[in-house]
């Protein structure tokens, strides 16, 4: 699960106990935290952090079922899949919605994927 394993050398100063360092960003770490407690829903306002949750709930082995949950109906909104087509195209092809991947792939046929992709 982590692949450094080993604890840092870094201790909090009130507690001693050691610090785990994680590779996920603060945003992708507290949205994952959010979904997985029962408070308020997270927000999830980019394919990009969508895609690194996704990221996070495999490397953890959490289930994608939360993460379904959440992503549904973003998927399902233009404003969202405007933001990065392929991306959301992506996300709903590896959870396994023909029809929102569909949808997603409607919105690269404008992109020029050569200059966008290809660097």
């Amino acid at each position: 699960m982590f692949d450094t394993g080993e604890p840092s050398d870094e201790k909090q100063e009130t507690t001693n106990l050691p610090v785990v360092a994680i590779e996920e960003d603060a945003e992708t770490t507290q949205t994952l935290l959010q979904m997985l407690y029962p408070i308020d829903p997270p927000s999830i306002k980019s394919p990009k952090l969508a895609g690194k949750l996704m990221t996070a709930f495999d490397k953890y082995f959490i289930s994608m079922a939360k993460l379904r949950f959440h992503l549904r109906d973003l998927l399902k909104e233009d404003r969202f899949i405007k933001k990065d087509p392929v991306l959301c195209y992506s996300l709903a092809w590896k959870l396994g919605w023909k029809e929102e991947a569909m949808v997603a792939s409607r919105h690269t046929h404008y992109l020029d994927l050569i200059d966008t992709y290809c660097d």
